[in-house]
């Protein structure tokens, strides 16, 4: 089932396939963005604009995800985005295939599968352990990443 969870600054607790999270505080105006169950399509993905999933993979279904802002795609601050998880995660970053990946996401493996918006994502892997999770700056071009977190 979709829905947001509490503010960033409250925290937000999300128990999936026998795995607790706690993600907190992103390091972007605006000050919260929304950690959202249930990625599935249809659903939004951004707070700024109208912009739905769709193509949403099946083994994404049914993830959290975080919902950013497509204008902090000209955001270069580095961190853009952190939180932090209190167990090992698998976190996903869905970028726009229209421009070249920015360094920091030269760490994650490619999956070989797209995500779509109002473009073509490619959908990039990573396992972190518990801790902080930061990730950098979109780059200015095309739509702002979107983050899943499993």
């Amino acid at each position: 089932q979709q829905g947001d969870f509490d503010s960033w600054e409250k925290g937000a607790y999300v128990y999936k396939e026998n795995h607790f999270y706690k993600l907190i505080s992103p390091n972007v105006l605006p000050a919260e963005y929304p950690i959202v169950k249930g990625l599935a399509d249809g659903n939004a993905c951004y707070v700024d604009r109208s912009y739905t999933y769709s193509n949403v993979p099946h083994f994404l279904q049914g993830a959290v995800y975080i919902k950013t802002a497509n204008s902090d795609k000209n955001n270069m601050a580095d961190p853009l985005l952190s939180f932090d998880v209190n167990t090992d995660a698998t976190v996903y970053v869905a970028f726009d295939n229209r421009v070249p990946i920015p360094f920091w996401l030269s760490d994650f493996t490619d999956t070989g599968y797209d995500l779509r918006t109002d473009s073509s994502f490619s959908i990039y892997a990573k396992d972190f352990p518990a801790g902080s999770v930061a990730l950098g700056p979109n780059g200015h071009k095309g739509s702002m990443y979107t983050v899943i977190v499993k």
